[in-house]
């Protein structure tokens, strides 16, 4: 037996400060399987958030955008 999923391309781009201030703006695209029962935005919302601060260094970022749609025209 198979089990179906559904992926779909989503683009992503979250900019984010430090408390010194630094800023960072981190872009992606990534595959997310969509049959997944319960998967909302906010669930890449702060995976997203998590990666940018690990990238940067910090604790804590605060968010200054983010945006997350279908990556197709």
């Amino acid at each position: 037996m198979s089990i179906a999923t559904a992926t779909s391309a989503f683009h992503y781009v979250m900019t984010v400060q430090t408390a010194d201030g630094t800023q960072g703006t981190f872009s992606a695209t990534v595959d997310l399987d969509t049959s997944l029962p319960g998967a909302t935005r906010q669930d890449i919302y702060r995976q997203v958030r998590a990666y940018a601060a690990q990238q940067m260094g910090a604790d804590r970022v605060a968010v200054l955008l983010f945006t997350i749609a279908p990556n197709q025209l």
